[in-house]
C-alpha cells in the first residue's frame, strides 16, 4: 500500500479506539451519577484484535497470532484491587470469573478458571479458515489453526501442511521469524501440550450452519421447523 493509505488506515484505527474509549467513559459517568459505580463490575475486553500494519497485514486474518489474540482485559469493580495481573487468560475464563464475583457456584462442566485464582502460565487460542458453502448453506472449515503462547514461545499448529510455526518471543516479540526448523524438540513439546489441552476440554461441539445454531439455541426438535421457515 502507498504510504498515504497506510497513514489513513492507521489514523482511522486509532480514531475508532478513541471513539470506543469515549463511549465507555459515558457508561462509567452514568453509573457514577446514578450512584451505582461502587456496586457494579465493569469488564472491558474484545473477542479478537485486528492487524494494523503488523506483519504487513490489516483487519482480521485467519491466524491466531499475537496482534489478533492479545486483547484488552480490564476489570473494575467491588473488591478488585487496582493492579496489573501477570500471567495469561483465555476467553473461557470470563464466565467462571463473573460467577465467582457474584458468589454463584461454577458448574463443574464449565470450561475456564476464575481470574481471581492462580493465573495461567500459558494460553491457547484457535481459529478456523472458513469458506461459505452455498450449496449446503453453511460455513466449512478449510483448515484449522491453534496456538500455544507462554512467556518464551508462541507455537502455531496448522492442519494445513507447511503452515505450522514457532516464534521465539525472547528475541522476536512480534513474530517475524519462524524458527520451527531450528527447534523441533520445542515444537513437539508444545504440540503435545496443545493436544492434551484439547482432549481435556469439554466444549459444546457444533458446526457453523444456521440449522446447527438453531439446534443449539432452541433444542434439536425445533431446528427443522426453524430451517423450514
Amino acid at each position: 500500500l502507498p504510504e498515504r493509505s497506510v497513514r489513513q488506515i492507521t489514523a482511522l484505527y486509532y480514531a475508532a479506539a478513541t471513539f470506543v474509549d469515549e463511549q465507555v467513559g459515558k457508561v462509567c459517568q452514568a453509573l457514577e451519577e446514578a450512584g451505582l459505580r461502587e456496586n457494579t463490575h465493569i469488564i472491558f475486553t474484545s473477542d479478537h484484535g485486528d492487524f494494523c500494519g503488523e506483519l504487513g497485514l490489516y483487519v482480521k486474518a485467519d491466524v491466531p497470532i499475537r496482534p489478533l489474540i492479545h486483547v484488552p482485559l480490564i476489570w473494575s469493580g467491588p473488591g478488585v484491587a487496582a493492579e496489573r495481573a501477570e500471567g495469561f487468560s483465555e476467553m473461557v475464563d470470563l464466565a467462571p470469573t463473573i460467577l465467582a464475583a457474584a458468589e454463584v457456584a461454577v458448574p463443574v462442566a464449565l470450561e475456564g478458571r476464575s481470574l481471581f485464582d492462580t493465573p495461567r502460565d500459558w494460553a491457547c487460542a484457535e481459529i478456523a479458515d472458513i469458506a461459505w458453502n452455498a450449496a449446503a448453506r453453511r460455513y466449512d472449515a478449510e483448515s484449522w489453526y491453534i496456538s500455544s503462547v507462554d512467556e518464551r514461545w508462541h507455537y502455531l499448529h496448522a492442519t494445513r501442511p507447511g503452515y505450522s510455526a514457532l516464534y521465539d518471543l525472547a528475541g522476536d516479540p512480534h513474530c517475524h521469524r519462524n524458527v520451527i526448523e531450528d527447534n523441533p524438540t520445542v515444537a513437539n513439546e508444545l504440540r503435545a501440550r496443545l493436544l492434551n489441552h484439547r482432549l481435556a476440554a469439554k466444549p459444546a461441539y457444533q458446526d457453523h450452519s444456521l440449522a446447527s445454531w438453531a439446534e443449539f439455541r432452541e433444542g434439536a426438535e425445533t431446528a427443522q421447523d426453524y430451517w423450514r421457515d
